[in-house]
């Protein structure tokens, strides 16, 4: 059996409680904006069809291994 090594993630490009822009590039299948910020994925809780294409704010409420979760705020 070979032995297994922890797995190391580099350090994420937002961090929790951070309100950023995001470019929401299009609706997952859960309803959700999907955007991205270097390459690392944030899906954001309240975008919407009309958000595609452009710029919203969103605050970090989640960050995992692969993901991060952000909802959409006003302004």
């Amino acid at each position: 059996m070979s032995e297994r090594r922890p797995q190391r993630f580099s350090p994420k490009p937002v961090k929790l409680g951070e309100v950023v822009k995001l470019n929401v590039e299009a609706i997952g299948e859960k309803g959700d904006g999907v955007a991205k910020v270097e390459g690392f994925v944030v899906f954001v809780k309240g975008a919407t069809q009309e958000d595609v294409g452009k710029e919203v704010s969103a605050n970090i409420t989640f960050i995992g291994r692969k993901f991060a979760i952000a909802e959409k705020t006003s302004g």
